[in-house]
């Protein structure tokens, strides 16, 4: 950004200081001239004007350049940074005389500007390199200004401004760019207003700079900004500067009514098909370069809450995000589209979805999360006090579930989920202990026929890129046990009494009705899907039983 402002106040005050020098008799084609000869003085690039240049000197000094082109430094090779239909720059005369700069009108109508970065990294927005001066002037590069700039009517009108980044092949392009600026004198506050055109919307902003002065001059400086759009509204008040590059501290503030449509302008994938609704956070931030940090961050994403702090690196291939975050609830059913009973057996009678698993969104962000919550509910599970530790790193997902309350007693975990351009695959280790297993079940699945104190564990992978073949390559093993419960709603020791004396009561479910147990356990292992048990016992007090069992996932 310092480069840039140099290069255009070398470029506009070059012809501040020409159009002051210069006696009033010579003619245009001198100055038109003297014009291309300081910019390649100071700059090291060509400027053509194409349709010839027009002066005026009363009632102020003017300079009307037509069809202007001006080209990338020598060693980008060849190529333009700039053309305009017209560039316009009036200076009042009097404040002139009196060494003060009072411009009545600045405008650059129609400009192309096209910004690149070549495969060795440098910038044709660089004027530094081809300033003859600017290396020998003691001033490391600051932009040496009159004591009193007046700015009247200056505008961007109708311009185009590109971005191409031959390194990672970035590309981007604004249209439509009509911009507006106000400045009584460099010790006031500048004001700046405008509009351009990305990705099919109308982006508007608003701007407020307390001293341009103290900015150039390597200072920070209050200021504001305002940026809306359709589906974003987002404002900044603090300090900034350009000394080393753009520096900003102050609060920011972002609201969008979806994050699903705005990830899909900025042409995001998010990593599951619903939720990301309505966002807004407020933040203190520490801006410099290409790191973003936020300190009292606090969110509110689809109704759920959240604070903590953040750091955002843009300089690599894709953005990383470290941040340490507390919710209060968490509602799993928003991102995971829970339906109900009838809606979730359908499925399971057309057998397993062929549709494309697509975890590309996995690949958009690297992520160091830190995350803790009060509360999480999924369906009618609930769930206490949690913490989550999150990584993401070129497309794969790993979460450690340190510990969460469950159901009286405790869970804790692992899970890998492989997305990005790799082929979909997860692995899972889990295990709990002392969970209170009626309330549990009947929650989970509506299975209300077991209690106990449930300890489970299993450790289970599959890979594909549809459901079908994820249930086709599950494999792994796992254990249950239940203690001191009961089966809920029969007695087997009466039905089986009963079987002795010729009767059948006692096979219906009776709510008073159970069987105590000691134990009961089991183990099973999974291959290619099918899972199967060879260990399943009932001990109790009345009745011992065993069994084994296999089941046919993918039929």
């Amino acid at each position: 950004m310092k480069k840039i402002l140099y290069g255009i106040s070398a470029l506009v005050f070059g012809l501040i200081l020409l159009l002051a020098a210069l006696p009033f008799v010579l003619s245009a084609d001198f100055i038109e001239q003297k014009v291309i000869e300081t910019v390649r003085e100071q700059t090291g690039r060509s400027l053509t004007i194409g349709d010839g240049t027009r002066l005026s000197f009363f009632p102020s000094i003017g300079i009307d350049l037509k069809n202007v082109i001006l080209s990338n430094p020598p060693n980008m090779g060849d190529g333009e940074m700039l053309q305009a239909r017209a560039i316009r720059l009036n200076l009042q005369l009097w404040p002139l005389l009196k060494k003060r700069i009072k411009v009545d009108e600045f405008i650059l109508d129609h400009p192309i500007i096209a910004l690149a970065v070549d495969r060795k990294g440098r910038a044709n927005w660089d004027f530094s390199n081809g300033a003859s001066s600017s290396e020998s002037d003691g001033n490391d590069g600051q932009m040496l200004l009159p004591d009193d700039v007046n700015l009247g009517d200056i505008r961007i009108e109708g311009g185009i401004l590109g971005y191409a980044d031959a390194r990672s092949g970035t590309q981007s392009i604004l249209k439509n760019i009509f911009v507006s600026v106000r400045l009584p004198s460099l010790a006031e506050a500048l004001n700046m207003d405008g509009r351009f055109d990305w990705k099919g919307r109308t982006i508007n902003f608003k701007s407020w700079l307390k001293s341009p002065k103290a900015v150039m001059e390597k200072q920070f400086s209050p200021s504001r900004l305002k940026i809306t759009t359709r589906g974003m509204e987002t404002g900044f008040e603090g300090n900034i500067t350009l000394f080393s590059g753009l520096q900003a501290n102050g609060s920011l503030d972002f609201t969008t009514p979806s994050v699903r449509d705005l990830a899909g302008w900025l042409g995001v994938q998010l990593p599951t098909p619903v939720g990301f609704g309505a966002f807004s956070m407020k933040s203190r931030i520490k801006w410099k370069g290409s790191t973003l940090a936020l300190d009292n961050f606090s969110m509110l994403l689809d109704g759920m809450k959240a604070e903590g702090a953040a750091l955002v690196r843009t300089g690599g291939k894709r953005p990383e995000i470290e941040a340490t975050l507390a919710a209060g609830t968490i509602n799993i059913d928003t991102y995971v589209g829970r339906g109900s009973k009838t809606a979730s057996a359908a499925p399971a009678k057309a057998g397993w979805s062929t549709a494309p698993i697509d975890l590309s969104g996995l690949d958009a962000v690297n992520a160091d999360l830190r995350l803790s919550a009060a509360r999480i509910t999924y369906g009618k599970i609930k769930i206490g006090k949690s913490a989550l530790a999150l990584t993401l790193n070129n497309g794969v997902l790993k979460a450690d579930l340190g510990e969460l309350q469950l159901y009286k007693g405790r869970a804790s975990g692992k899970l890998t989920i492989q997305g990005g351009k790799r082929s979909p695959a997860f692995a899972a280790v889990m295990s709990t202990s002392a969970v209170e297993a009626l309330p549990l079940l009947s929650d989970a699945a509506d299975f209300n026929w077991i209690s106990g104190k449930a300890a489970f564990s299993y450790s289970v992978s599959a890979q594909g890129n549809t459901q079908k073949k994820m249930v086709s390559t599950l494999k792994g093993k796992g254990k249950f046990s239940f203690r001191n419960g009961a089966i809920e709603g029969i007695n087997i020791a009466q039905m089986f009494r009963g079987l002795k004396k010729g009767t059948l009561n006692g096979w219906s479910r009776a709510p008073s009705a159970k069987t105590d147990f000691s134990i009961l356990s089991g183990s099973f292992k999974i291959a290619k899907g099918i899972v199967s048990n060879s260990d399943l016992k009932l001990n109790g007090p009345l009745v011992r039983l065993s069994g084994e069992g296999r089941v046919d996932l993918p039929r």
